[in-house]
């Protein structure tokens, strides 16, 4: 029909092409590419209800608004929840609070993929907002080991880009904000095996000091403490587990034996239960296996070369 009408998308955000059953639909296109669009799609969903196979898509929103609640009360924000979920934010304001500037009242149905990405977030620390305050144990676990092989707590304090007192409140406090806590952590991460014997005299008068101050409070080194468990205030270290040394060597062996059956270094991770190849290391060297190490190491070489 030649007097069919066409409208071109007005929305100030979106941007509908013609041929799209959303033009025909949001825009009311009535040309023959938005209608046809718009035909083949209802003509499919029959099909697919009389073949007992049609799915909307569509999930209920409930659970989705209970856990962004959740999280919510985790200190983590709707930005946050939406960037880990993928998804834009409106999305989410949509299925929490609807539109009441139009009267629209909150979805009662939400989009699989949205649902699937709000329900896999857990409250942990990578999403917690900076000022959310979490349990010390962990963050002052790691200063403290790293104070155990020769760093100092002024020079960790430089680094972390804390003042002297707010680096003596941290290490004391039983809670620390989210922000500080993910500072030391990847701190941590980066300088756990880069153990200080110092470069001259001062320095190594440092690194004496620093560990005599970790031996005489009872500290512990980075190798007491394995990744999984260093943040959990009722986890004993390593050293202290009553059979740490048959099941440790178990799994050093276990390492051992898929090197030997090929498996690469990813696929030993996921296999062994490893998060990241620091936690790997630290059993190995609790152990005294640096060659497991340095094996592990050419692994992941020899997969980016290919």
């Amino acid at each position: 029909m030649s007097d069919r009408i066409k409208r071109d998308c007005h929305c100030e955000r979106a941007n509908h092409s013609h041929g799209t059953r959303t033009a025909y639909v949001v825009d009311e296109c009535r040309c023959r590419p938005c209608t046809d669009a718009a035909a083949l799609v209802e003509s499919t969903r029959r099909r697919m209800k009389a073949y007992g196979r049609y799915d909307t898509g569509r999930v209920d929103a409930q659970p989705v608004r209970k856990h962004i609640a959740k999280l919510m009360e985790y200190g983590i924000g709707m930005k946050r929840i939406a960037a880990a979920a993928g998804v834009s934010n409106s999305t989410l304001g949509k299925v929490m609070y609807g539109e009441p500037s139009r009267g629209v009242q909150p979805r009662g149905r939400v989009e699989k993929h949205v649902a699937d990405g709000v329900l896999a977030i857990r409250p942990s620390l990578d999403h917690l907002g900076k000022t959310v305050t979490v349990d010390s144990t962990g963050t002052c676990r790691r200063i403290q080991a790293l104070v155990t092989i020769g760093w100092s707590q002024s020079r960790l304090g430089v680094l972390l880009g804390m003042e002297p007192g707010n680096f003596n409140r941290t290490i004391k406090s039983p809670r620390v904000r989210a922000e500080t806590a993910r500072k030391v952590k990847a701190l941590y991460d980066e300088l756990w095996n880069q153990p200080q014997s110092g470069d001259d005299w001062r320095s190594r008068i440092s690194v004496s000091r620093s560990k005599n101050y970790a031996k005489a409070h009872g500290w512990l080194p980075p190798l007491a403490w394995d990744d999984e468990t260093i943040d959990d205030p009722d986890t004993a270290p390593a050293v202290f587990e009553e059979t740490p040394l048959a099941h440790g060597e178990e799994r050093v062996a276990d390492i051992e034996f898929l090197i030997r059956s090929g498996a690469g270094q990813a696929e030993i991770l996921s296999r062994l239960g490893f998060k990241n190849m620091g936690a790997l290391e630290r059993l190995c060297y609790r152990y005294d296996r640096g060659d497991v190490v340095r094996t592990m190491k050419n692994l992941r070489s020899l997969e980016v070369a290919a």
